[in-house]
């Protein structure tokens, strides 16, 4: 075996570096990254190398057997004889020792060779836009996000000079921005959908509530007198019996909100109604509103320093974040966007079916999560006799996991959901401006002609829709206030999805055998995601038969002449014969790869197994035909 690893090696090596040679002479390269060209050229040749390693190793393996199996070896030469069996077992280990790199060149290096050479080949225009993106980021005071495009294009190019200068200045900034208080308020991308604040407030018992609220109102802070009191309401249930004294601190504080302005300068007045209207709006629930006429105060010397005005600025937002997403959230993501065409469906359990598209998303985490910020997000619903209902489309929509955990039981059923996945994908569909009122992205419905219904529940039960019929003889589009829509599929197969629209080459061999079972479910042809799996996993044992075939053909063109360890004609023919390997292997393995496909079509999920049985046949043939060689 020895001989066998030392002659393939050297052939081996000899081979890389022709491939590198050549490559050095003959690739041309496109533009790229000043002092790339060389490491480009080089890529380029360890890519040929890696495309023919299977014929290399094969040619390789081939010969390195006629020099290993000389006269003077053994003198046992009989078929089916223990020197027989050495032999194998010799070829056999040599084999799968082989094997194991291809399957591994196959898997992993020949891909990410593939992905350095287009990053290369990227990285001037890459560059160009993070220099641009990070000096954009940078002047509307995103420091943090300006921070990793500054990153990024020192890493793509560490001697850029521009690049390193605007490191520098964004990372100064930074540090200057962190001790800013209006730092703090802009960074709010990629926030979760969370009330850290409505849950602390909850979190009081209802005595203590009260207090609170009695508290505020001697102190004539009567917009806070009646929060805590209003909590305290909503804290108690029908038989409590601090019921009473809750309902009557609201009241009290709510009537004195209400009384007669008594202030006399025209601007403390405005300024007072208009917080009024502020509170009035939170308590009746329109925390849009609500935010704008807060967030308008908090702009205004007076109202930073105002209690009220930044704790219900504060406590509006968050109902605002748990309703919409900004438009700030998705300013950059032209630049930021890590995805291509996504394309899936999922049927829901009154037999109704969704198509969606969505032109590209952007993942950021942000406090150990992860939101996916997704462009172009287009809904189809089909009903269960697969006629068209309605569709919908938003520019920008906002998908955070959410825990199975906050669902019912009951939920979870309507849903469509299991317990078991822990996560779902909860799409946000609405979005506003941070700081200008009126400026609401929702999502546009189409209805199909055959009319609108009165009323629309959507899938969370959570919103109720009510609109007029429209014609019967054309397709009606409307507006729509929906907020949210929660996908019945764990998030892990949401990212699993985007890898799956890019083709099942495209994804990692461990998630495409996750992602197979459910491949139909989320309209991909499950034959196709089978036989790609198929391919893949057969691939080592393609190459295992090929090789023992190989030795087959070595043990028939052996060296005879016990003096002699090489002929020197084999000189001139390894090349060709390496060619003629090459275009062979090629045609086998479609071949097989045809095989797989009429396997998957026989079987179906049984596919695997049965062409695992087939290829076990096929390698003891194979074994067969080795140990019945002549002498």
């Amino acid at each position: 075996m020895k001989k066998i690893i030392i002659i393939v090696s050297v052939y081996t090596i000899l081979v890389l570096a022709i491939c590198l040679g050549l490559s050095m002479f003959v690739v041309n390269c496109p533009i790229l990254i000043e002092g790339d060209e060389r490491t480009y050229k080089a890529l380029v040749g360890l890519k040929w190398f890696m495309h023919i390693l299977p014929a290399i190793l094969l040619s390789g393996f081939a010969v390195s057997c006629a020099v290993q199996w000389q006269q003077k070896s053994s003198n046992i030469r009989d078929r089916f004889t223990a020197g027989m069996f050495e032999r194998y077992r010799i070829i056999f280990v040599s084999s799968i020792i082989m094997v194991l790199i291809l399957a591994l060149n196959q898997e992993v290096f020949y891909a990410k060779i593939n992905t350095k050479i287009s990053s290369k080949e990227k990285a001037p225009y890459e560059l160009s836009q993070a220099i641009d993106s990070a000096n954009k980021l940078a002047e509307d005071k995103y420091y943090a996000l300006a921070l990793q495009y500054a990153k990024k294009a020192v890493e793509i190019a560490p001697k850029d000079p521009k690049a390193n200068a605007v490191f520098k200045v964004i990372n100064d900034c930074l540090d200057l921005a962190r001790d800013n208080e209006m730092y703090a308020r802009k960074q709010s991308v990629a926030e979760k959908i969370e009330r850290p604040l409505h849950k602390a407030d909850s979190s009081y018992t209802i005595l203590e509530l009260i207090e609170k609220s009695k508290k505020c109102a001697e102190e004539k802070s009567w917009f806070e007198s009646h929060y805590w009191a209003q909590l305290a309401v909503e804290a108690c249930s029908g038989t409590n019996t601090s019921l009473d004294e809750a309902v009557r601190c609201a009241n009290h504080a709510w009537n004195q909100l209400n009384e007669p302005i008594p202030y006399d300068m025209s601007d403390a007045r405005k300024y007072y109604e208009k917080k009024r209207e502020g509170y009035k709006a939170y308590h009746c629930g329109d925390c849009l509103k609500s935010y704008y006429i807060f967030n308008e105060l908090n702009a205004t010397e007076k109202g930073m320093s105002d209690p009220d005005v930044i704790r219900f600025l504060a406590l509006a937002k968050e109902d605002v974040e748990s309703q919409y997403f900004f438009f700030d959230e998705t300013e950059h993501m032209a630049e930021l966007s890590n995805s291509h065409k996504i394309y899936f469906s999922l049927s829901n359990p009154d037999g109704t079916k969704d198509v969606f598209y969505i032109n590209s998303a952007m993942d950021i985490k942000k406090e150990g999560g992860l939101v996916r910020y997704l462009e172009g997000f287009n809904c189809i619903h089909y009903s269960a006799a697969g006629k068209f209902e309605y569709s919908f489309t938003v520019p920008y929509a906002k998908a955070v996991a959410q825990p199975v955990a906050d669902f019912s039981d009951d939920s979870l059923k309507l849903l469509g959901a299991e317990r078991s996945w822990r996560y779902i994908p909860m799409i946000t569909l609405r979005s506003v401006d941070r700081d200008t009122e009126g400026l609401v992205s929702k999502p546009v419905y189409s209805f199909a002609p055959s009319g609108l219904p009165q009323v629309i529940l959507d899938k969370t039960g959570l919103v109720n829709m009510n609109r007029k019929v429209y014609s019967e003889n054309s397709v009606a589009q409307v507006e729509m206030s929906t907020s949210f829509m929660i996908l019945p599929m764990p998030y892990t197969d949401f990212h699993r999805i985007n890898a799956a629209s890019s083709g099942a080459d495209k994804m990692p061999l461990w998630d495409l055998n996750k992602f197979l079972p459910n491949a139909a479910k989320y309209g991909f042809s499950k034959e196709i995601y089978t036989q790609n799996l198929l391919q893949r996993i057969s691939y080592p044992f393609i190459m295992l038969i090929l090789f023992v075939f190989a030795a087959s053909m070595g043990w028939n063109y052996r060296i005879e002449n016990p003096k002699t360890s090489f002929r020197f004609s084999w000189i001139f023919m390894i090349p060709f014969f390496g060619m003629v390997v090459y275009f062979a292997c090629d045609c086998i393995l479609y071949t097989f790869g045809l095989m797989n496909y009429v396997i998957v079509g026989l079987f179906g999920l049984g596919a695997i197994a049965m062409a695992l049985i087939f290829y076990a046949i096929l390698f003891a043939i194979v074994s067969v035909i080795f140990l019945s060689r002549k002498s």
